[in-house]
């Protein structure tokens, strides 16, 4: 469920802080930078008629400036790096701790990720002037620097940081004329063009809305419920065409009753996972993470069962949580218990090779208190995504694919969305326009969420849940689509999308399909000899036409 993070500026040569406050060695490559930067501006300045091929090295963050012939002798390759804004901020901050020795409630003593404090130290006035001065002192190197991509890279990111996205937008745009393969500013523009285009979608809708009519009121007793179907009844291709190609999610029943050759009971997980480590979760309220969950410790699947029920904790934002530990990787004894039913049994992810990104990362275990809950979010790189109940009651809420431009979603260092939506605020009346269902997913049930659907979980009673995250032909393209912009920073991602975009790679699916125990459901080989593939690539095309002209 959750993403395969990379951070982008490993790519780049530049590491994010893994620890808080960071080392004394980004001080100390602060001012080497700085004594480097110096050294440059006594340099001669580029021409104005200087054509770029002649001047840009491939490298992103160099530039090679030609000498005129009289001064070739001497010319040498100078190289100019320019930081983005994360990573000059994260620096500002430290030399801001050194100097002036600060110490600020909430970013240095907090427990949260470095983004969650970086993004709070952004609150801070000295930081904004930081921003600002940074902004202005690189707009004054821009005659000098016009060639160099990566300059206009960072520039832009400062600018996405402030929230001036139009202008960000067209410095990206900038960079990528002088680099049309620089992965880095592909991601960025991407990054930017989900926070402009979603800035623009509401503006637009609220404009022509308000136009005509008063906006209704958005409150949780408005929800649609979510359709129950029984599981005897219900033939894949139904569920294929019926709910996973209109992405509307459904309720199934009298299915996992089927799905554990043994009752998984608190008492079960305990005794098969025992003295296993799992590193449990915590709601942190202002988090830039997916879900707005972040790490809150290591403990044994034992300890934090047993610990469940203290009740030392109140406070639904301290609850901990043991959220999407993955059984294969972590508790194979478990996964071996499972079947999965027919309507997941063809998915994509298992006909990839084996060690290759998600192969092996569902179906998840969920262990939760009364209580505990992730807030809106969408799950990773297109997936859809299933959740099977065996203990507890959770509150689901789910909002159409087309109302994620209206929860004001927010990208901080990811294509994964936070949203900065407040349900009990009236006055974020792009709020008004969205349609959501709700529904309490009760023991015995299984709840199909399609891709791309913000939704929020609040577990009512502690829990005991399974989940995976999958592929199949009514998510294929917007999985591609996902993977192209996040293979630009991640290895593990380009390979994934090598294998599912490869012309010899089967997408097929089998209306025959059956329940798999889970032996059968990774063997993959056997599967692919024994069964036939009547619902093709053609056949989804052909259905999404017929639905787009009628």
């Amino acid at each position: 469920m959750d993403d395969k993070e990379s951070s982008h500026d490993e790519q780049l040569g530049i590491s994010y802080i893994s620890q808080w406050p960071p080392d004394d060695d980004d001080v100390a490559a602060l001012a080497a930078d700085s004594q480097k930067r110096k050294e440059m501006e006594s340099d001669q300045e580029l021409t104005d008629n200087e054509p770029p091929n002649k001047i840009y090295n491939k490298s992103h963050f160099s530039i090679l400036r030609k000498c005129n012939s009289k001064q070739e002798s001497q010319c040498k390759s100078l190289e100019q790096t320019f930081l983005w804004a994360l990573p000059s901020i994260a620096r500002w901050w430290r030399s801001q701790i050194v100097k002036e020795n600060i110490v600020y409630k909430g970013v240095a003593d907090s427990l949260a990720v470095a983004n969650t404090k970086l993004k709070r130290i952004l609150r801070r006035s000295d930081c904004q002037l930081f921003i600002e001065k940074t902004i202005n002192q690189l707009q004054i190197m821009k005659q000098r620097y016009k060639y160099n991509a990566q300059y206009f890279s960072a520039l832009a990111s400062f600018y996405d940081l402030r929230g001036d996205y139009v202008k960000a937008f067209k410095l990206i745009n900038r960079s990528l004329q002088i680099d049309q393969k620089a992965s880095d500013a592909i991601w960025l523009r991407e990054k930017i063009n989900r926070c402009l285009s979603a800035a623009a979608y509401r503006e637009t809708l609220l404009g022509e809305i308000t136009s005509v009519r008063k906006l209704p009121q958005c409150k949780m007793d408005n929800s649609l419920p979510i359709e129950r179907r029984s599981a005897e009844g219900l033939s894949l291709r139904e569920f294929l065409f019926q709910y996973a190609l209109q992405a509307k999610p459904v309720i199934i029943t009298g299915v996992v009753c089927n799905m554990t050759s043994t009752p998984w009971t608190f008492e079960h997980i305990k005794n098969i996972a025992n003295s296993k480590k799992a590193n449990v979760k915590r709601l942190i309220p202002d988090s830039v993470e997916w879900a707005r969950l972040e790490s809150a410790c290591t403990m044994t699947v034992k300890e934090f069962i047993n610990n469940m029920d203290n009740g030392s904790n109140t406070d639904d934002s301290q609850l901990l949580y043991l959220f999407d530990w993955s059984l294969p990787i972590h508790c194979p004894e478990l996964a071996s218990e499972l079947t999965i039913p027919k309507y997941f049994a063809g998915d994509l992810l298992q006909r990839t090779r084996k060690g290759t990104l998600y192969h092996d990362s569902w179906p998840s275990l969920f262990v939760a208190p009364a209580g505990a809950r992730s807030e809106l979010h969408v799950d990773a790189f297109g997936s859809n995504f299933w959740m099977a109940i065996f203990q507890g009651k959770k509150r689901w809420q789910i909002f159409r694919r087309e109302d994620l431009p209206l929860l004001y979603p927010s990208y901080f260092d990811s294509l994964d969305a936070t949203f900065d939506v407040d349900q009990s605020n009236n006055s974020q009346n792009a709020l008004n326009l969205c349609q959501s269902r709700e529904c309490i997913l009760r023991p015995g049930e299984l709840l199909f969420v399609p891709s791309g659907c913000p939704h929020r979980v609040e577990n009512l009673e502690k829990s005991i849940a399974i989940s995976a995250n999958f592929v199949d032909l009514s998510n294929y393209d917007r999985v591609i689509k996902e993977l192209e912009y996040s293979s630009m920073m991640d290895n593990e991602s380009k390979v994934l999308l090598s294998q599912l975009t490869d012309p010899n790679f089967l997408t097929c699916m089998n209306s025959q399909q059956t329940d798999l125990a889970w032996a059968d459901f990774k063997n993959w080989p056997i599967l692919k000899s024994r069964n036939s593939f009547d619902i093709t690539p053609d056949t989804i095309n052909n259905y999404n036409f017929r639905a787009r002209t009628d």
